[in-house]
């Protein structure tokens, strides 16, 4: 069980960013992304930044 609490996580960070990275030079290639993403985490970066108390920087 031990094994399992510690390498999981690793295992699926691990295909995660495998994923991206192959997605990433498929896009890279020219061709339509494997697994497209949607705008809406770019919104909400946006919104973040705009009502940040940091955003007079």
């Amino acid at each position: 069980m031990y094994f399992l609490r510690i390498h999981l996580p690793r295992i699926l960070l691990s295909l995660i960013f495998i994923g991206a990275g192959f997605n990433g030079w498929v896009v890279i290639l020219g061709f339509d992304p494997i697994f497209p993403t949607s705008p809406d985490p770019g919104d909400f970066c946006t919104h973040c930044r705009k009502h940040s108390a940091f955003s007079h920087l």
